[in-house]
């Protein structure tokens, strides 16, 4: 999905530089194309779903139960990782004096 539309933007504007593509939307006045605005709400869904946000945060972590902990760690986001590493933490409660 993401793939396929971020050809779309770029395709619509015929540069590849993001900078160029906004100037050539602005000057043949396309920016208000329902194309245009279709492309830009699914490369904002998909960059969504590759961060892990709503609606694919529920499932996410089910989709990397079972895999190999180095393929798990380096496909999913840092917020996951945080949760996957919670059980190498130290269970240790230590005792800083610093704010006393």
């Amino acid at each position: 999905m993401l793939n396929l539309n971020l050809e779309h933007f770029i395709s619509s504007g015929g540069e590849i530089e993001l900078q160029e593509i906004v100037n050539g939307l602005i000057n043949t006045q396309m920016y208000n194309s329902p194309g245009i605005s279709i492309a830009l709400i699914f490369i904002t869904v998909g960059i969504g779903f590759k961060l892990s946000q709503t609606p694919s945060h529920q499932w996410t972590p089910d989709v990397f139960e079972g895999v190999r902990f180095m393929f798990g760690f380096f496909k999913t986001p840092w917020t996951y990782r945080r949760e996957m590493l919670s059980p190498l933490r130290p269970r240790h409660n230590f005792d800083f004096d610093l704010f006393k």
